[in-house]
């Protein structure tokens, strides 16, 4: 796996600080591969 620095907006780090408090995600990194996955699988057609 290789490391992506990206700049997010605070209200949405605090969104899926959010989502990982509540057991939604074990944590932000798995909260963002899976929104990449999410629009990977929504823009490409299989």
């Amino acid at each position: 796996m290789r490391t992506v620095t990206l700049y997010v907006e605070e209200e949405q780090i605090d969104a899926m600080a959010e989502l990982v408090r509540n057991g939604k995600y074990p944590n932000r990194s798995e909260f963002v591969r899976s929104a990449v996955r999410d629009l990977i699988d929504k823009h490409i057609t299989k």
